[in-house]
């Protein structure tokens, strides 16, 4: 009996230790793959991505949502494919902007927005605000826009167009930079 045992406890010693062994085994190989990935360019990939800012109050400022994010660290940048993002103002309906894919470079707090580019909100007396171009280069800090790319703005029943475009996104206010047409109806 006390044989038996004693190579019974022999036993569960000798699979703790190649558990322990084997375990020490896959804690460094762990180690090292972190440490190849740190070197290496580490990426950090979100689906259903949903990021909600709020002021001190809890009140929304922005909302932004992307079936797939993409976050490099090294380069401080993260990439969203068909992001819709939604900047809340004061008392209105909030301002949409929609793309193909953004670029938000945390360094300089600003976004590329590409392809598809659509900025729309309801505007004075119910209108619907609607403005459309290829790429828009938006700075985070002061929420400004601008494009050097062909630019349509729809208002109710008016529609403007040029080339090149600065925007306020809080105001709606908006001026084209040349070759401007448009039909205006009030």
């Amino acid at each position: 009996m006390l044989k038996s045992s004693l190579l019974l406890t022999i036993a569960i010693g000798l699979s703790v230790l190649a558990a322990n062994h084997l375990l020490s085994v896959e804690a460094r190989f762990m180690q090292q793959l972190l440490a190849e990935t740190e070197q290496a360019e580490s990426t950090h990939i979100f689906t259903d991505f949903l990021l909600v800012n709020t002021d001190t109050s809890g009140l929304k400022e922005s909302e932004i949502q992307s079936p797939l994010t993409r976050y490099v660290v090294h380069r401080n940048e993260t990439t969203l494919d068909s992001p819709t993002m939604l900047l809340y103002r004061d008392e209105r309906p909030p301002v949409s902007l929609t793309a193909d894919t953004a670029i938000i470079d945390h360094e300089k707090n600003k976004t590329t927005l590409r392809h598809n580019v659509e900025i729309s909100s309801t505007g004075h007396k119910n209108k619907r605000m609607r403005m459309t171009t290829d790429s828009l280069l938006i700075d985070n800090t002061n929420q400004t826009a601008q494009t050097e790319s062909h630019a349509n703005v729809y208002y109710g029943n008016s529609h403007m167009q040029g080339n090149g475009m600065e925007f306020e996104l809080k105001t709606e206010q908006f001026k084209f930079l040349s070759e401007v047409r448009g039909t205006y109806e009030n």
